[in-house]
């Protein structure tokens, strides 16, 4: 599962304030795995069922009244502004790994040129790179831990794009297993100075750690859970493309927009 570490001292500090929007969960259980499932507050789970309570009360209403695709796009312009994105080149679905798979499916349209990931990568992203791709096209390099530090990984990075030249790279923001937070900014400006074509950013764990800013990350794709460290009800990822969104899963209505 998904882990990264915990956020700092001042949440810790502070934690008795909002004890109360937490008191849903296993007494005496202690959490430490909070980035794989989220920790939805008491007031998120409110307004989760407000929403499906207004639905199930007359779905067609909600529907083709254009409430339900006016708080999806409140919903995504939240998310949107979260990030530092336009947005019209955002998008929200379900979790990291289809976000992944999105990538994924664009990059699989071009049948030549190699996939490096690293050998952290979460697992369900490999999978389902090896689904699209192959083996013979995916490629990892190995992550620089234990002593890691932003100069090793950009050494180890740079070894790799050297070794095998690849046309795409995913990189993770906040890697899950080990914990790092990783220098994404100048891992996809290395990627750019050696001819990668697009560059991925898997920021599961990033939205609610760090600071995010997709514009000076320069990914053409980023992406990061908004149901682990941001705190809103599970699942809901937000996906930023600088390639456009018509590669996104289409439902009843995609060419309205």
């Amino acid at each position: 599962s998904r882990r990264a570490a915990s956020s700092s001292t001042f949440t810790r500090r502070s934690a008795p304030k909002f004890a109360k929007d937490f008191d849903h969960h296993a007494p005496g259980v202690a959490r430490l795995n909070h980035g794989s499932f989220g920790a939805t507050p008491k007031p998120v789970l409110a307004a989760v069922e407000a929403c499906r309570a207004r639905w199930l009360a007359q779905p067609d209403d909600e529907y083709f009244s254009g409430a339900l695709d006016a708080e999806l796009q409140a919903a995504t312009a939240a998310a949107a502004d979260a990030i530092g994105a336009p947005v019209a080149e955002t998008a929200l679905v379900e979790n990291a790994t289809v976000a992944a798979a999105v990538v994924f499916r664009r990059w699989s349209s071009q049948l030549e040129g190699t996939v490096l990931l690293p050998a952290n990568a979460y697992g369900g992203v490999k999978a389902s790179a090896l689904a699209a791709f192959g083996p013979r096209r995916v490629k990892e390099w190995p992550f620089p831990f234990p002593g890691t530090t932003h100069a090793h990984i950009l050494d180890w990075l740079d070894q790799a794009l050297t070794q095998y030249d690849p046309r795409y790279v995913m990189l993770d923001h906040i890697s899950s297993q080990p914990a790092v937070v990783c220098p994404v900014a100048e891992m996809v400006a290395l990627c750019r100075r050696r001819g990668v074509a697009e560059v991925a950013v898997d920021g599961a764990h990033a939205l609610g750690q760090v600071a995010i800013n997709v514009d000076e990350i320069g990914a053409d794709y980023f992406f990061s859970n908004l149901h682990k460290w941001a705190f809103a009800a599970p699942t809901a990822t937000v996906l930023h493309s600088l390639r456009g969104l018509r590669h996104v899963v289409p439902s009843w209505g995609a060419g309205d927009f």
